[in-house]
């Protein structure tokens, strides 16, 4: 879903490096970067597997966008070990919101619309008004 080119693209190679490279935060540590990888995908995997957008752990197609930036805001916020930033907390907080809003409407990252022209998922219940009383037909 994202790799460590997204994140120095998001964030910069010298953010990642200061937050991987535990001796002289200059280089980064691949290691660490991929296990906040996988935790952050794990963490959005586990929100939208209920969406139908999720087969086998993984994103059916090409992520979109919207879903790549929060992945990465996830990420970050799992390679700061010793304390996040408040930008950094607020980003994740807004990630899991955003995520827990796509879970309710996955249509906001596939852009799916139905027949009638509806976004969204259906879920076969329909309402169907009372006949009315037969002394008023």
């Amino acid at each position: 879903m994202i790799k460590l080119q997204d994140l120095i693209d998001r964030f910069s190679e010298q953010e990642i490096a200061q937050l991987t490279d535990k001796v002289n935060y200059q280089v980064i540590d691949e290691t660490v970067v991929n296990h906040a990888i996988s935790d952050a995908v794990a963490e959005v995997v586990g929100y939208l597997n209920p969406t139908g957008l999720i087969a086998n752990g993984v994103y059916v197609g090409t992520p979109p966008k919207s879903l790549v930036l929060k992945t990465c805001d996830i990420a970050r916020y799992y390679l700061y070990e010793n304390g996040v930033t408040d930008i950094v907390e607020k980003r994740y907080r807004q990630a899991i919101d955003w995520l827990l809003l796509v879970q309710k409407n996955p249509s906001m990252l596939t852009g799916a619309t139905h027949d009638d022209g509806t976004h969204g998922t259906k879920s076969g219940i329909a309402v169907m008004p009372n006949r009315p009383p037969s002394m008023w037909e």
